[in-house]
């Protein structure tokens, strides 16, 4: 498979996982109009539409997805709960200082997506969602996490993104089956990420970022990891113990240099160095893929490579593909 076909792939693939359910209904009457078909609703929450979520929304038996966007800061109504497959619930609660707890209820939720302008922490009680697979959490106030967020034991993506440096809960040991994580927004990296020893895919990027913690060798069995939009210069050699390593994404960086053990990673199969505009020592890269039996390609673009470089590159590692936009 060529490099254009694989990013072909890719974007095919996120653009259909991106979408969970089928055509969206965004006005409340013509869904109940239509109530067999409604598998996704969106509503916008205000103080003067008392109706718009009544007892007439049990009708929807079918819906799976819901969006609300809170302009109020009163309690979701309890016939919420009588909806037997909604799995998906996207809240945006602006400037709504409060969390909606009801939504704790909804025991079969797969997905819980919350955004917000104010929020600065998430009260208990989202332990009981024990099906619940992915959580995703941006508010740039956050400060800290619930500790029954431990008992998420099915949990499998966890997505944070606040501009404070988060209290997590006491343990985390709960989260055996979390798979990928992203953090971003804060100047401190959390060392408690180096206890989710079932991680898969770690991500996170902070312009604040300048230094990362001693520890990513305890990550055993991560396979991606993404460093992005960071001031960071100096590169961690504990990296290069990931031996379950495929991906190595660090762009947009301030990297001058990469480590000649990345060559001894095993299953590495792709190095993005996209946009480090800093990254200029270009002989350790091609003594890099010169070693490295398991390297596919290598992204370029936006480092400080000339073509003598990349002619070189291309020589020294003719079945890896180089991807740049040299003219």
């Amino acid at each position: 498979m060529t490099v254009i076909n694989k990013i072909a792939f890719i974007l095919l693939f996120l653009s259909i996982s991106s979408k969970t359910v089928g055509q969206t209904y965004k006005d409340y009457e013509k869904a109940i109009e239509n109530a067999e078909k409604v598998e996704s609703l969106s509503l916008i929450f205000k103080d003067d539409s008392s109706d718009c979520i009544d007892n007439r929304i049990v009708k929807l038996k079918n819906l799976k997805e819901l969006s609300i966007r809170f302009e109020t800061n009163k309690e979701i109504p309890e016939v919420i709960l009588k909806l037997p497959s909604l799995q998906y619930v996207y809240l945006h609660l602006g400037d709504r200082p409060n969390f909606p707890i009801r939504i704790f209820r909804i025991q079969q939720l797969k997905l819980l997506n919350i955004t917000s302008g104010k929020l600065t922490s998430i009260p208990p009680g989202i332990g009981q969602l024990n099906k619940l697979e992915r959580l995703s959490i941006h508010s740039p106030k956050l400060e800290a996490l619930p500790n029954d967020l431990n008992e998420l034991s099915n949990l499998k993506y966890l997505s944070i993104s606040s501009k404070h440096d988060l209290v997590f809960p006491d343990t985390i040991d709960g989260l055996c089956k979390l798979e990928e994580f992203n953090w971003g927004g804060a100047s401190r990296f959390p060392k408690e990420v180096f206890k989710m020893h079932s991680l898969k895919k770690l991500s996170f990027g902070s312009p604040y970022f300048q230094s990362l913690p001693i520890g990513f060798e305890k990550l055993t069995n991560l396979e991606e990891l993404s460093i992005s939009g960071a001031t960071l210069h100096f590169f961690p050699d504990d990296i290069c113990n990931l031996k379950s390593l495929k991906i190595l994404d660090l762009h947009s960086t301030k990297f001058e240099t990469i480590p000649l053990c990345v060559s001894e990673i095993p299953s590495l199969q792709s190095i993005n160095l996209q946009f480090n505009t800093q990254f200029n020592d270009f002989n350790s890269l091609i003594e890099i893929l010169r070693k490295s039996n398991s390297i596919d390609w290598i992204h370029i673009d936006g480092t400080q490579y000339d073509e003598k470089i990349l002619n070189t590159m291309k020589k020294e590692s003719v079945k890896i593909d180089v991807i740049h936009l040299y003219e």
